[in-house]
């Protein structure tokens, strides 16, 4: 299940912001590929998401 890494990713984001804690952390998602998802429509609303929380 190839979703299971991005939703444990997206979990922790949220509780780490919660817990005032994203900015002592470092969460990096490593994907094989060249693009976050391989689903062209969720790959940039993903992508804009993550722009927007950097």
């Amino acid at each position: 299940m190839w979703w299971c890494s991005q939703k444990l990713c997206t979990l922790t984001e949220d509780y780490l912001r919660k817990h005032h804690l994203r900015e002592k952390s470092n969460a990096i998602y490593a994907t094989p590929g060249s693009v976050i998802l391989g689903v062209k429509v969720f790959a940039d609303t993903l992508t804009d998401i993550i722009k927007n929380e950097t």
